[in-house]
């Protein structure tokens, strides 16, 4: 259930999904580099109809990464680049590509078919501990996936 949530996360914030797809793909593509001079050592937080649905933190060195759910659970990961998308290899759902684009001035991200908005980029680091990750570590099955 929590990969399916992760993925329902990503839904369009303002725009209908049609109109923000196509405003997606004419939106300029973020590379690598300026995504680390943004959130390196620093938290990208996501929200989806007005409200926050997870903070992703990137330590100041390395390509580790942890994203904490709304509700406080969380994942450890770590990220590559391969343009045009960063990669993320969750410690418990596998590997997640998404391209990160600036779309009228803003922050969008999509992958695996849906589209989520930055709302913000903060100095709030965090680490994901043993109690958050606990809940994680159960084998989850999802109808349909393999």
């Amino acid at each position: 259930m929590k990969f399916l949530t992760f993925i329902l996360l990503m839904i369009p914030v303002v725009l209908p999904a049609q109109n923000l797809r196509e405003k997606f793909e004419a939106g300029t593509e973020i590379t690598a580099s300026e995504w680390q001079e943004m959130t390196r050592g620093r938290t990208v937080i996501y929200q989806s109809f007005g409200r926050e649905v997870g903070r992703e933190y990137y330590p100041p060195s390395g390509n580790k990464v942890f994203f904490r759910f709304s509700n406080g659970e969380c994942l450890e990961g770590t990220v590559a680049y391969s343009p045009p998308d960063f990669c993320f290899d969750w410690q418990v759902y596998g590997k997640m590509c998404f391209e990160h684009k600036y779309v009228d001035g803003e922050i969008f991200i999509m992958g695996e078919g849906n589209i989520v908005f930055v709302s913000d980029i903060v100095n709030d680091p965090f680490q994901c501990t043993a109690g958050l990750l606990s809940a994680l570590d159960q084998p989850l099955a999802f109808a349909g996936l393999p």
